[in-house]
């Protein structure tokens, strides 16, 4: 990860000048994920979130992570440019995100965080989740899977990362 540089982004002029690069890789991303992204303008992005995290060489977008403040800082959306090292990209960003931020995960995502990010030592047991989330959920039986509606659409989410770091 030497040749890669991580920049933090936080106020709305920068998010700006990346925003179309960003909007891009969350638009590729989101496409297969059923609901889709949940920003409805590039907009929305900029305004709703407190901070985005890119990895990046030589100008371009390898891997990208949103954030919102909510009980810390929640991971709300990422992904991953074209660039052959964007999996390695993302898979650094991610680690080094859920030691300090939280995220809820399902389908695809929660496959890869699980598989190539350490997801396991970051699970959140149930008993935790409606202290973050605040929303309706119906619980699962694992004890750390639970169901709720996002865009109209019932989904199996897990929460993982820490919560409540800042």
């Amino acid at each position: 990860m030497s040749t890669f540089k991580t920049v933090k982004i936080f106020n709305p002029v920068d998010k700006a000048k990346w925003v179309d690069k960003v909007w891009e890789i969350l638009e590729k991303t989101y496409s297969k994920v059923e609901g889709g992204l949940l920003f409805s303008h590039k907009s929305d992005l900029i305004s709703s979130t407190s901070n985005w995290k890119l990895i990046v060489k030589k100008n371009k977008i390898l891997a990208v992570a949103i954030f919102k403040e909510k009980a810390g800082q929640k991971l709300i959306a990422m992904g991953k440019g074209d660039e052959k090292e964007g999996r390695e990209a993302l898979v650094h960003l991610l680690k080094s995100s859920l030691e300090r931020a939280w995220m809820e995960v399902s389908e695809a995502a929660e496959v890869f965080v699980m598989k190539y990010c350490d997801g396991e030592k970051f699970l959140i047991h149930q008993n935790e989740v409606m202290r973050y989330l605040n929303k309706g959920i119906s619980m699962l039986d694992d004890g750390y899977h639970y169901m709720r509606e996002i865009a109209g659409i019932q989904k199996t989410k897990i929460l993982l990362g820490t919560p409540g770091y800042y």
